[in-house]
């Protein structure tokens, strides 16, 4: 378990390096793949963009400074998973005299899913750059949601403590009473920024499969419906409520099933009305998921929430509504016209989920 300081590498005409700070874990360190870490995927965004949050790509090259250690090696983005806030990295064979003196064991694992509300754990990290910081609290809730802090989507069974949790934390251990991983810190909840007496981690349940997956792929392969979703805003601007499906994937299980997409069509009636030459353009709504399973959807966070931790090849019964028949919508010159919300008759659909993008 170590502190350490992201630095992108900066080439030649590029601005100057950025740095993110943060915490991290061993998860390997053997001759043969070298020194593996596993960290949050903002602490490396920061690093790599100056911005927590951004983005960063598969076999970026970083530069490390770890607590220590006199070398600053550098590590290659081996795998990112956006969807829960992790990062692998990789500091290739051979190893440094120096890295191999400072002797990084790899972190031992618990089983998350065996917690309990009131067990004592420890948070271990770096906050604002005070390596080998420890604090002691307990695991104050379980089964937490939480945005990831990349792309926003919900990160669920999040476990919620007490511990102090602060900038320069994410991506250190949350451990047990043996010292073994129960969690990677990842969040707060704070109106000032630092602790308020309520940090979150991702459980190490979930952390050991996302790394299982991202060293021996380079990324997640979670089975997904297919579909891209209008914005919660603009759905409920027209209207309502669900989630609208706006595009669908060739060969995936939403197109296998049927779903219909949000579409533009044109018309020549009505022309003399919008005043566009002769063409009427309109969006022609496509379905609007508002059920999963027997469970309500009404947003887009709901259908990504019923959907997450589905199997390869499970069949997910969803209750749909042709949105084109419920609500019209006419793009005019100032911007998209005042619906007509009309009944919609549901209809039951199977979709069967699958990994997609594996060719």
């Amino acid at each position: 378990v170590f502190s350490l300081c992201v630095h992108r590498v900066a080439c030649r005409a590029e601005r100057p390096p950025s740095v993110g700070s943060g915490s991290g874990v061993v998860w390997a360190n053997d001759a043969k793949d070298g020194l593996i870490i596993v960290t949050n995927s903002h602490v490396v965004g920061a690093g790599a963009a100056g911005a927590r949050g951004a983005a960063v790509a598969k076999g970026t090259i970083i530069s490390l400074a770890i607590s220590g250690c006199e070398d600053k090696p550098t590590a290659e983005v081996v795998g990112l998973d956006a969807d829960k806030d992790l990062a692998v990295l990789r500091v290739k064979p051979p190893l440094s005299k120096n890295i191999q003196a400072a002797k990084l064991r790899p972190v031992e694992l618990a089983r998350s899913a065996a917690l309990k509300v009131g067990q004592v754990c420890y948070a271990l990290g770096s906050p604002f750059g005070l390596e080998h910081t420890l604090s002691r609290g307990i695991v104050s809730g379980l089964d937490r949601e939480i945005p990831s802090g990349v792309n926003r989507r919900p990160i669920t069974g999040i476990i919620q403590t007490d511990a102090a949790v602060n900038p320069g934390n994410s991506g250190g251990p949350l451990l047990d009473r043996h010292g073994r991983l129960i969690g990677l810190a990842t969040a707060i909840a704070s109106p000032s920024g630092t602790f308020a007496g309520v940090g979150f981690a991702v459980p190490a349940d979930i952390v050991s499969s996302a790394v299982e997956q991202l060293l021996k792929f380079g990324r997640v392969l979670r089975p997904a419906l297919g579909v891209s979703l209008l914005p919660d805003t603009l759905v409920r601007q027209i209207g309502l409520e669900g989630a609208l499906v706006l595009r669908v994937s060739p060969g995936s299980p939403a197109e296998a099933c049927g779903l219909r997409p949000t579409e533009e069509v044109t018309s020549s009636s009505e022309a003399d009305d919008l005043g566009w030459g002769g063409v009427r353009r309109a969006v022609r709504l496509g379905d609007m998921i508002v059920g999963v399973a027997g469970k309500r959807i009404r947003s887009s966070t709901d259908l990504l929430r019923a959907l997450d931790g589905r199997a390869d090849g499970e069949r997910v019964e969803m209750l749909v509504v042709d949105a084109g028949a419920a609500a019209e919508a006419v793009v005019k010159a100032g911007g998209l016209g005042v619906p007509r919300v009309l009944r919609g008759k549901p209809r039951k659909v199977v979709a069967t989920m699958a990994v997609l993008g594996l060719d």
